[in-house]
């Protein structure tokens, strides 16, 4: 072996082990177990939701929890939005307490057309209350929420936290202010 070999394959080397590496990686990729057959469903359903096809879409989740899905908490809050939409209230409620029940961290249940925002719409602002400030609690980014909040807050009697929620979702981005503020009055 010449002396000129050895510096010249401790060039090549490492320009080349992560072509290796990430060979190696692909491989593994092949033994790993296909995803749930409602999956592909899900994902058509999803679709559907946002071209406002809900009779769609609702059948579409409902038939993508019953194949299975890899991720139950997203479907059921899904299917709970879908049916906020078409104004189904109780059955919406029920789908974002199976997420919540499955993972009860699960965000994307407790805002954005979540448990809380039914529950004042429900005309429960105690329970929206909660339901919220434990949203609030997972991220407090969120203006929806802190919209939502006020809402149920003003509903309690609460006028000065009521504001100081409103003036949070301002805050954060939320476009609705002069909206929020006529549900305050509105039972």
């Amino acid at each position: 072996m010449s002396a000129g070999y050895a510096p010249a394959m401790r060039r090549f080397l490492p320009a080349r082990l992560p072509v290796f590496v990430l060979a190696l990686a692909l491989a593994a990729c092949d033994t790993a177990p296909p995803p749930p057959p409602g999956d592909a469903v899900f994902v058509e359903a999803a679709a559907a939701y946002q071209r406002g096809e809900l009779d769609v879409a609702v059948a579409g989740l409902r038939s993508a929890l019953e194949q299975g899905v890899s991720t139950p908490a997203d479907a059921h809050t899904a299917l709970g939005n879908a049916l906020l939409d078409q104004d189904q209230l109780v059955e919406a409620a029920e789908q974002h307490r199976k997420a919540l029940a499955i993972d009860p961290n699960h965000h994307r249940a407790w805002v954005n057309a979540s448990l809380g925002a039914l529950q004042v719409l429900r005309g429960d602002p105690f329970g929206a209350e909660t339901s919220l400030r434990k949203a609030i609690a997972l991220d407090d980014t969120v203006a929806t929420a802190h919209a939502n909040l006020a809402v149920a807050l003003a509903r309690q009697g609460k006028a000065d936290e009521a504001e100081a929620s409103l003036q949070a979702a301002v805050a954060r981005g939320y476009p609705n202010e002069a909206t929020i503020r006529t549900m305050f009055e509105t039972e």
